[in-house]
């Protein structure tokens, strides 16, 4: 995961293998329910996935470290230019 991909971050969910929320920012405050989905994914230990939102323009970065797990928002919709 390069600081590039993450440079569109709109906000974070931290979460146990139990789907406990130990934090949120952004607007993970709003996409607490997808928890339920990340959680079922396949995701190995100190490694990183990338899916896609249903119905958003949004990608969520996976990373798993000791059972708990930081999902990382970002938009996919380009940036306005002015």
């Amino acid at each position: 995961m390069s600081s590039n991909d993450l440079s569109n971050n709109i906000g974070t969910i931290t979460f146990d293998i139990n789907d406990n929320i130990i934090s949120y920012s952004g607007i993970g405050k709003d996409r607490i329910t997808d928890v339920k989905e990340f959680s079922v994914l396949p995701i190995e230990e100190d490694q990183t996935i990338v899916v896609s939102v249903s119905k958003t323009d949004l990608k969520a970065y996976l990373y798993k470290k000791e059972g708990v797990i930081l999902a990382v928002y970002v938009s996919i919709s380009a940036a306005p230019t002015n």
